[in-house]
């Protein structure tokens, strides 16, 4: 592993690799076990997975599970090799529950008193309703991320450069493979975007860089300041609507002494598309990445039936007990959801539920703006 490129200079592999993400790292582990295999990624290893902010304003993240049944049905992947592969990876970065947390057995009931039934126990399938699943959080320091899965690479096999970029491809015959910033940037993409950069055009080709997807998720924060329990990462979910929506719960650190109680909900299946274009020729920037979120109107109706159960969960009788507190939640009507997805999500904005607790009593409750 080097980030000095003079030592690489006047080698050759069998394949180069760009990118060490969770294709990337996976690729490049077992292609050296027969053959050279050089890693180029951008960044550094402590953060291969390269956090970006789209330009709906939404950052990124991610939730381990295994893929549905329909999804392997439709990419015709072949189940032997599947279970093979699942179980490499997960041996590498996911971790069984040895125990829940209070705040993880909380969330459980949490779902489960919201409808969210039957209950699954521990399970790192795509199966409906309430379940305990792996984490991909050591203790409460290190997130393991595809990186990891270098491990099993064979040393003598392996190089990975860092901070390095792909800026140029050089083509065969046979074609090229790319991610879409790398394909624009070498000429592979709509003849009118690639002119406004000065890039002469290889291919004019409409569908580079479109039908961008990514899963938009409401975060709800249920305590009503922040507090010193330690970080908490999610193990129970909940997938319901038919597999449309995935529960979460977790203790988020805020800052490095005080964390927030929180759940949060995803939209699995989208109907809204986006797309990629570059805004530089420089390969070392991010590209600008609009995903348009719910600009579907099914997507916008998936992120109110999410909302509804977001403040079911809230409102439950454990978290209530877990907190001390009880509230309600003023977003009642369609319309004041409908805003609510729209302007939180895309302004990356979160609601917070208050609870407080005056005099002993339990009051009503507001909501605002974080």
């Amino acid at each position: 592993m080097t980030s000095d490129v003079r030592k690489i200079a006047g080698k050759s592999y069998d394949y180069i690799v760009v990118g060490g993400g969770t294709s990337g790292c996976p690729l490049a582990a077992t292609l050296s076990e027969k053959f050279s295999v050089l890693l180029v990624e951008r960044d550094k290893y402590s953060s291969v997975a390269q956090s970006f902010v789209s330009e709906d304003g939404v950052s990124n993240g991610g939730l381990y599970s295994r893929a549905s049944e329909e999804f392997i049905n439709e990419a015709g992947w072949d189940r032997e090799l599947l279970k093979e592969a699942y179980e490499w990876v997960e041996s590498k970065v996911v971790l069984p529950p040895v125990f829940l947390s209070p705040w993880q057995s909380v969330a459980e009931f949490s779902l489960l008193e919201a409808g969210i039934l039957p209950y699954n126990g521990y399970s790192l399938e795509d199966i409906k309703a309430t379940k305990v699943s792996g984490s991909v959080f050591n203790g409460f320091v290190k997130r393991h991320t595809s990186a990891d899965l270098l491990e099993a690479g064979i040393p003598e096999n392996l190089t990975v450069l860092l901070n390095a970029t792909v800026k140029s491809v050089i083509f065969h015959p046979n074609g090229a493979l790319g991610s879409p910033q790398i394909l624009l940037l070498n000429g592979i993409a709509p003849k009118e975007d690639l002119r406004k950069l000065n890039i002469p055009v290889m291919l004019d080709l409409k569908e580079a860089g479109q039908g961008m997807q990514d899963n938009p998720s409401v975060g709800i924060l249920l305590d009503t300041m922040p507090q010193k329990r330690l970080p908490d990462p999610p193990q129970a979910a909940g997938i319901a609507d038919g597999f449309k929506i995935i529960v979460e719960g977790a203790i988020v650190p805020i800052s490095t002494n005080a964390t927030r109680v929180g759940i949060s909900g995803k939209i699995a299946f989208l109907s809204s598309k986006g797309i990629l274009e570059l805004n530089d020729t420089d390969p070392r920037l991010n590209p600008l990445v609009k995903f348009n979120y719910l600009a579907s109107e099914a997507d916008m109706e998936e992120c109110v039936k999410m909302t509804q159960l977001l403040n079911r969960i809230a409102k439950s009788k454990s978290t209530a007990l877990f907190l001390g507190t009880s509230g309600q939640s003023n977003l009642t009507s369609t319309k004041d959801l409908r805003r609510f997805c729209r302007k939180k999500m895309l302004k990356l904005s979160i609601i917070i539920i208050v609870v407080a607790l005056l005099d002993q009593s339990l009051t009503s409750n507001t909501m605002f703006n974080a």
